[in-house]
Formats: C-alpha cells, sequence, structure tokens
C-alpha cells in the first residue's frame, strides 16, 4: 500500500518590518455588544429630563392656562416613570427571594 506523505509546510523566516494588527482588530459582533455594554441604562430618565427642558423652554412663551397643563402632564410622567422604577425593583427582589426559596426547599418527586 502507498502512503501519502503530507506536504510540511514551510515556515517562512520572521519579518519584524510587517506591523500588520488586522488580526487583532474586534469583529462588528464585538463591537456591537460593547456599544450595548455601555450604553446608559436610565434612558427613559434622560429622554424624561430632555421633554422636560424642552417645555420649559416652550413655558416662557406660553400663556399662563397651558403651562399649568403642561405642568400636570409632566408631574403625571414623573409619576409614572418613578411607580415604573419601583415595579422594576419589587420585580427583582422578589425573583431573587423566590430564587433562594426554590433552593431552600427543592421538589421532591
Amino acid at each position: 500500500p502507498k502512503v501519502k506523505k503530507k506536504k510540511t509546510s514551510v515556515q517562512q523566516e520572521w519579518d519584524n518590518t510587517v506591523t500588520d494588527l488586522t488580526v487583532h482588530r474586534a469583529t462588528p459582533e464585538d463591537l456591537v455588544r460593547r456599544h450595548e455594554i455601555h450604553k446608559s441604562k436610565n434612558r427613559a430618565l434622560v429622554h424624561w429630563e430632555l421633554q422636560e427642558k424642552a417645555l420649559k423652554r416652550k413655558w416662557r412663551k406660553q400663556k399662563p392656562e397651558t403651562l399649568n397643563l403642561e405642568k400636570r402632564r409632566l408631574s403625571i410622567m414623573k409619576e409614572i416613570l418613578s411607580d415604573q422604577y419601583q415595579m422594576q425593583d419589587v420585580l427583582e427582589k422578589s425573583d431573587h427571594l423566590i430564587a433562594a426559596a426554590k433552593e431552600l426547599f427543592p421538589r421532591r418527586r
């Protein structure tokens, strides 16, 4: 039986003039992941603050009766936002407690 010999690849001699670092460049997936990691977790709060600033600029130009409506609307939005954050905190805490309870009392079959 004939045995085929594998071709041995000729290793090139080290060339210290090459400075190509594209091998270490981040992939598009890595870039997207890093971007997501560094995004603000308070986007809703920032959005609300920007709206508040824009409304304050408007208020300087508006009549007093529309001013009160805008103030009421803004206070309601603020209350809803704070309630939403409180609800998220409560849900997270209850999830942790349920997980801890499941660990303490495993199901028996």
